[in-house]
């Protein structure tokens, strides 16, 4: 279901917007690692889904995952619930199983999308989750406005390692990276 979604996604996205993807991931193709990016649209997900080689699972608002089709749908791409307002063991779980098994995810650390299209509070969700697997973090920034026909950037940057001496710092070095994208 994923790549057949991708692969209509990708075609829509590539008529509708003009799409630059600038840098790439160079992770070795066995090795589990996390992509965190800035949220500026609901397409966010499917934008970053599209031009990425590997298939990610995302982590995305419990509330998604309770209607219905949506559910089914976003389950149906390895999507995964969380629950935002405590601290969700099952996600945090789930998230670490990915990477462990050497799959890719992706999340967005400011928790919600940006209003104003500035860069938000990162929270720390990534940085445990991550070091917690020891799998690397890829910065991606996502650059436009979603409006028909405008260009549309997808920015991916050099992976970041958290390590038990980082793991308070690295989501503040994160920011900084996607941010001076």
């Amino acid at each position: 279901m994923y790549k057949f979604c991708r692969a209509i996604a990708r075609v829509l996205f590539k008529i509708f917007y003009r799409v630059k993807v600038e840098g790439e991931i160079t992770l070795p193709e066995d090795k589990g690692y996390m992509i965190c990016s800035n949220h500026i649209h609901m397409f966010d997900p499917v934008f970053i889904g599209c031009f990425t080689k590997r298939p990610i699972s995302f982590m995305g608002k419990k509330e998604l995952f309770e209607k219905p089709i949506l559910g089914w749908f976003f389950r149906s791409i390895d999507g995964f619930p969380v629950d935002r307002e405590k601290g969700d063991m099952g996600a945090l779980k789930t998230a670490i199983e990915i990477l462990n098994s050497n799959k890719v995810m992706a999340m967005f650390p400011e928790g919600t999308r940006s209003k104003t299209g500035e860069l938000g509070e990162f929270k720390r969700g990534a940085a445990l989750i991550a070091s917690r697997a020891e799998a690397p973090i890829v910065p991606v920034k996502i650059e436009g406005s979603y409006k028909l026909f405008s260009k549309m950037t997808l920015k991916i940057g050099e992976p970041l390692y958290p390590t038990k001496e980082n793991k308070r710092t690295i989501m503040d070095d994160l920011r900084k990276v996607i941010e001076d994208m």
